[in-house]
């Protein structure tokens, strides 16, 4: 599959949203509906802040497959589209997700 990564852009984050509900409610069970539905308007407010720098890994026709947020030398957030999970896809070149956004150290996710 032919695919790149990218800045977020302000068009993507309906999308973006979409996926990341798809992605959480096939993967974090330990939440509850209510949880999701709760969280939504949190995550949307959070995709259009500029706290966090959104990246998007996109098909060839620019479909988002997952996407990145990173912040003080931090991957913040990760979520695939569950309909990519298990594939054994891997990021352009087989680039690790911190070379995503040229995340220096490979530093990983702050555990909260």
């Amino acid at each position: 599959m032919d695919m790149h990564v990218r800045p977020a852009r302000v068009e993507d984050r309906e999308r973006l949203l979409e996926l990341w509900e798809r992605s959480v409610r096939a993967t974090h069970h330990f939440l509850e509906d209510s949880d999701v539905v709760a969280l939504r308007p949190l995550v949307a407010e959070e995709l259009a802040s500029d706290a966090v720098g959104w990246w998007v890994l996109v098909s060839a026709t620019e479909a988002p497959i997952g996407f990145l947020g990173f912040a003080n030398d931090t991957i913040e957030a990760l979520f695939i589209d569950p309909d990519n999970h298990g594939q054994g896809r891997q990021a352009p070149g087989g680039a690790r997700a911190e070379s995503w956004c040229g995340c220096p150290g490979g530093r990983r996710q702050r555990a909260e």
